[in-house]
């Protein structure tokens, strides 16, 4: 399975190859953390990687913005150290099995982060390194052209809490 990375204002360029998953602690309200959602472009939205995802906690985890020194910073540190302590296998497993039962047209996923790639602070970064460490690269996500871009809708909730 190809994996990817993109922040979520790509996630409408996606079509239903693509397996979303949220890597944020508080993911925008369009991305439904209460069920999954199959939009018009046949993706799922709402998938979020519980065992990434841990919450601000302690001392360390404030960010210095005002520096945008991403070694500065205390959260994004944490974020690589606790991603560390993840079994990347059981992680990896999860995620395909889930990507099989949701659609066998489902042959990649993609992490999704807040921020576009010439930011610094941010997780992307953790992740692509704790991917790097157990073999895999982060490929970012490119979006199409102008002309091919889409539109995206929620067109059925398949699961509520």
């Amino acid at each position: 399975m190809k994996r990817y990375i993109t922040y979520f204002s790509n996630l409408r360029y996606l079509d239903d190859s693509y397996l979303p998953i949220n890597t944020t602690i508080y993911p925008p309200a369009f991305f439904n953390t209460n069920g999954l959602d199959k939009t018009s472009n046949g993706i799922y939205l709402g998938v979020t990687a519980h065992e990434i995802i841990f919450p601000h906690l302690g001392e360390g985890n404030s960010c210095p913005c005002a520096a945008k020194d991403p070694t500065l910073c205390g959260f994004i540190k944490n974020y690589l150290r606790h991603l560390q302590q993840v079994d990347f296998k059981t992680f990896e497993a999860h995620y395909s099995n889930l990507a099989a039962r949701l659609s066998s047209k489902i042959n990649k996923v993609v992490l999704v982060v807040y921020e576009k790639p010439d930011n610094p602070c941010s997780e992307r970064g953790s992740l692509i390194e704790w991917f790097k460490e157990n073999g895999i690269e982060l490929e970012e996500f490119k979006p199409p052209s102008a002309d091919k871009k889409k539109k995206m809708v929620v067109v059925e909730s398949l699961f509520t809490k």
